[in-house]
């Protein structure tokens, strides 16, 4: 397999401080910023649940659930993608 002569830029910007970026050829820093993004979603998704309820709580439990799935993954796809501290190994261990 021949590689591009003009490969795709990966664009990050820091979670926590949107002024920091990292900007790579590394499809591993995509994959990285995705299971991010998608453990943040099911954050989100747990904390707009209706907790007065049982079917609310029971999706908070399930978002939280998957949110700890996919930051689980990040802490193996962070050792190959070097970017800012939200994607680190130690970052992705805190989250889930």
């Amino acid at each position: 397999m021949t590689t591009s002569p003009n490969p795709p830029i990966f664009v990050w910007y820091n979670a926590f401080n949107p002024h920091q970026d990292s900007s790579q050829h590394n499809i591993h820093l995509e994959k990285a910023s995705v299971l991010f993004n998608l453990g943040a979603f099911g954050s989100h998704i747990a904390l707009s649940c209706d907790l007065t309820t049982l079917q609310g709580q029971r999706i908070a439990i399930n978002a939280l659930h998957d949110a700890a799935y996919w930051f689980l993954i990040l802490t193996h796809e962070a050792e190959k993608a070097s970017a800012t501290i939200d994607l680190t190994i130690s970052c992705a261990q805190i989250l889930r």
